[in-house]
């Protein structure tokens, strides 16, 4: 004869609902805990590398920039941008509260009657990378319409202050005008 059938049917407290949402607590509270621990221990994100901080620079807050070469557009982030002819270098600071491995992008416009510009990019002096610049329109509409280059790096920073050179090679002469650079820096483990 079984046990059950010796104390009446009587079910273990573990299959009833009260036992089974007590062991289900018990787990809960277990793996919470084991969570907690992993995490402040650094095993689990503790000393990650820390969340994406994008910075956006914008173009007429560029070191050095005389106040002819800020140009009014409607279309722009914060209404202007900055004229920049070839052989020339705008240079945008920046700073980081932390080791990061950063990406930058540039929007600009580039209302274009000829060859176009080739935009070289240095952050703290070292080459980064480079684009070469699209027409984004004629007969001076182009201005006013801007596009976004793709990713330039990454480059490894230590915390401080930075700054990132754009410089305009070639083109037809009549430049092109940076309206900001996008600083896109994801923290280093520690």
């Amino acid at each position: 004869m079984s046990a059950a059938a010796d104390d009446g049917g009587a079910k273990s407290f573990w299959r009833t609902l009260p036992g089974i949402l007590t062991g289900l607590a018990g787990l809960v509270g277990a793996v919470g805990s084991l969570l907690v621990g992993l995490y402040a221990t650094g095993i689990l994100g503790g000393n990650g590398p820390s969340p994406s901080k994008v910075e956006r620079l914008e173009g007429e807050g560029a070191v050095g920039v005389s106040a002819d070469r800020v140009m009014a557009r409607s279309e722009a982030s914060g209404a202007r941008t900055v004229l920049v002819f070839g052989g020339e270098s705008l240079s945008l600071a920046f700073s980081l509260d932390n080791a990061a491995s950063c990406v930058f992008a540039v929007r600009y416009s580039n209302d274009n009657f000829g060859d176009l510009e080739q935009v070289a990019v240095a952050v703290d002096g070292s080459a980064t990378g480079g684009f070469d610049s699209r027409d984004t329109g004629g007969e001076g509409q182009g201005w006013n319409t801007f596009e976004m280059t793709d990713r330039i790096g990454p480059i490894d920073l230590l915390a401080g202050p930075h700054h990132v050179e754009l410089t305009v090679v070639g083109g037809d002469g009549r430049g092109l005008e940076v309206d900001y650079v996008e600083a896109d820096c994801a923290g280093k483990a520690g």
